[in-house]
């Protein structure tokens, strides 16, 4: 009986210690199963504006400061980028902020275009995190073309990896808002926001260009003379029917590149076919009248891209312009509605 009875207390204390060591995992493990050593629980991008807190923000996004930034890593490439972040946007992922990129031209520089966005991040309307990425160079036999937005594969594309990783990086730091993240740029920083429309259009809310063009548009990549056979895109693999703004010039909408005219003002009277055959409203805008490439007289504010981007977020079946487009800054443009 003294054994029996000096077992079953054994037994009970063995109990007692298994259930004391069960409720301590509990309390480490936390809320989502992940467990205290589950390092890559949270590694994927989140766009709905529930991110998590700053336990997951790499070092590279740590070290993201307001202003200019230098060898921001993707891959083996290191970026240079202005960054805005609005007033009132906690370092703690708890925010819902929109996102709107902005892409340069050809041989220029992030800081020569980031005005299209500097005085307007802090708007009343839809207060933006902002981001003007300057270009590493893009080597072709023509000579340097800013941006890999030629022969695109995108599993292996910096700008792509770039807006890819920013998102992560604006999510963990501040939280983003995934209805809402944007796309804008002039010339060939145009063709940039194109590409991205094309090739993660399934993030992209709606997209606002200056004088830029889709190579995935047959009509287009025809114009470009020796330099087409340096041209394949993707075709659109998503479903998302984003809505364009589109604004171009007249017949002096072009610019010369070695080998090649690039006439702009074809490529806007290509697309708008283009983008409303494949479930795309566009609001197209021509100045007629330019002078040059980069005349810009009459056309939509960057302001007014900031509230076509507010009215147009992601999801978006049928454009609300679609009924009248607004009474300022459109004496320009007209309503494509999808085919």
């Amino acid at each position: 009986m003294k054994i029996e009875l000096r077992n079953a207390m054994l037994c009970i204390l063995a109990c007692l210690v298994f259930v004391i060591a069960g409720c301590g995992d509990d309390d480490d493990s936390g809320p989502d199963d992940g467990g205290a050593g589950d390092s890559d629980t949270d590694s994927d991008t989140d766009t709905d504006g529930d991110s998590d807190s700053d336990g997951d923000v790499s070092p590279e996004c740590a070290a993201l400061v307001d202003g200019m930034n230098t060898g921001f890593p993707v891959g083996d490439e290191a970026y240079d980028l202005i960054l805005h972040i609005p007033d009132g946007a906690a370092d703690d992922g708890s925010g819902d902020w929109a996102v709107v990129f902005n892409w340069h031209s050809l041989g220029t520089s992030a800081e020569a275009f980031d005005d299209m966005i500097s005085g307007n991040y802090n708007n009343s309307e839809m207060p933006f995190i902002g981001v003007s990425p300057d270009s590493n160079g893009h080597d072709m036999v023509i000579g340097d073309m800013t941006w890999d937005v030629f022969n695109v594969d995108p599993e292996n594309n910096g700008e792509i990896a770039l807006f890819d990783k920013l998102l992560e990086c604006f999510d963990a730091r501040f939280g983003i808002d995934g209805d809402h993240i944007h796309s804008m740029g002039f010339s060939l920083g145009g063709i940039v926001t194109d590409m991205l429309a094309t090739t993660r259009g399934n993030v992209i809310a709606s997209v606002a260009t200056y004088s830029g063009g889709y190579f995935s548009n047959a009509s287009n990549v025809s114009t470009l003379g020796m330099l087409a056979g340096q041209v394949n895109w993707p075709a659109p693999t998503h479903s998302n029917g984003y809505t364009q703004l589109m604004c171009n010039g007249g017949v002096n909408d072009n610019y010369n590149v070695s080998v090649v005219t690039i006439h702009f003002d074809q490529f806007g009277t290509n697309d708008v076919p283009y983008l409303t055959g494949i479930g795309h409203d566009v609001i197209h805008c021509v100045n007629s009248s330019a002078s040059q490439h980069g005349d810009l007289a009459g056309l939509p504010s960057t302001m007014d891209f900031v509230r076509f981007f507010l009215a147009h977020p992601m999801g978006t079946e049928d454009s609300p312009y679609a009924s009248g487009l607004p009474s300022s800054g459109y004496d320009l443009c007209t309503f494509h509605p999808k085919s």
